[in-house]
């Protein structure tokens, strides 16, 4: 897979979570942190994160349609994505292993992969066929 496929990929995803984050911060967010989702001044802060991760998709997607330089929308994307894990890593304690560990995966999985996109050799390693002999 290309690193614009990748690209493309990671950013489609951001605009689908950052929508729904803006959207529905309560029922989403129950996921994310538990009953805190509630209150309204939570829901207040899942909107932002949910209108970061919209601005950055569309950022990144709007940039590559028109064939700009996307780099640095990789770049603050996979900050975002890192500061999740971190932030994730941080509230364990607070919302649970059923809700950090997922978290922190997806955040730690997306920054590495979108930084990994940034590398001078951006092309996927080929699937290494098995020997038959």
């Amino acid at each position: 897979m290309d690193r614009r496929r990748i690209i493309t990929l990671l950013s489609v995803a951001r605009v689908g979570v950052g929508t729904v984050l803006l959207l529905a911060p309560r029922s989403m967010g129950r996921n994310w942190v538990g009953t805190v989702a509630e209150d309204r001044r939570a829901a207040l802060v899942i909107r932002g994160f949910g209108a970061r991760d919209l601005a950055l998709g569309l950022g990144t997607l709007r940039a590559l349609a028109r064939d700009e330089p996307i780099e640095g929308w990789v770049q603050m994307a996979a900050a975002g994505d890192a500061s999740d894990a971190v932030t994730g890593l941080i509230a364990a304690s607070s919302v649970g292993p059923l809700r950090t560990v997922p978290t922190v995966l997806s955040a730690t999985a997306a920054a590495a992969l979108g930084l990994w996109t940034l590398r001078p050799d951006r092309t996927a390693p080929a699937a290494v066929e098995p020997r038959t002999d």
